[in-house]
């Protein structure tokens, strides 16, 4: 994990050689007893390693890592490693990464399913609260509706009385009517009588007047003719 850690930090640091014995880094692990996932991890890091010089500064020792290895006291699975070829190790790694990408897209599907599983539950939620919330809804309406139908029900009953109780009012407002209409007619006729009666009296008593009046000159006139002696 730290052999790891250290490549995904620093990928070149692979192919760099050490400044004290110009050893590549897995020429120093496979030496130094590093572990199996240590040495695997720089192979497929760098598998180019396994043919290079164990000093390339050397013009006496051509040296390899698979040439020497076998005196260098390694286990049997590093061995296998070290003996495996480049090309193998290079089809290995492809190979490595393919299924390295073929599980993130399957790690990427499951996750994408579990989102779509949790988003299809989520609206399966919701249509069943919303379900819940449309029957209550309809129920509300429903009790409502028979509210207000007994309401107009009530209406329409008080209606049809209060018509029935208004014509009789209107049918007796308008026998009032015609009674207080005949009794004005006769009031007016009976009215008319008696202006005609005093009218008549008014003019009876003028000529009266005008009679007397005539009568009265006439016996000035006489007297006077009387005291002149004529």
């Amino acid at each position: 994990d730290g052999v790891r850690g250290i490549i995904i930090l620093s990928p070149p640091a692979v192919r760099e050689r050490s400044q004290k014995d110009n050893r590549l880094p897995l020429i120093l692990c496979v030496k130094n007893k590093g572990s199996y996932n240590a040495v695997g991890t720089l192979i497929r890091a760098y598998p180019e390693a396994l043919d290079l010089q164990v000093d390339d500064k050397s013009t006496m020792d051509k040296s390899t890592i698979r040439s020497d290895f076998a005196s260098w006291g390694v286990s049997g699975p590093i061995k296998k490693m070290l003996q495996r070829s480049t090309d193998d190790w290079k089809v290995v790694i492809e190979w490595e990464e393919e299924q390295k990408q073929y599980g993130q897209k399957v790690g990427a599907l499951e996750t994408q399913l579990k989102q779509d599983e949790a988003r299809i539950e989520l609206g399966e939620k919701k249509d069943k609260a919303l379900l819940k919330k449309i029957r209550d809804l309809e129920a509300k309406h429903d009790a409502f509706e028979k509210v207000a139908m007994e309401k107009i029900n009530a209406l329409a009953t008080a209606l049809e009385v209060f018509q029935v109780s208004q014509s009789a009012k209107n049918t007796e407002l308008k026998n009032d009517i015609e009674m207080t209409v005949a009794r004005e007619v006769v009031s007016r006729q009976a009215f008319r009588g008696y202006t005609d009666d005093l009218k008549f009296l008014y003019e009876r008593t003028a000529k009266a007047s005008e009679d007397l009046q005539e009568q009265v000159a006439e016996m000035k006139v006489n007297q006077a003719m009387q005291e002149s002696g004529l």
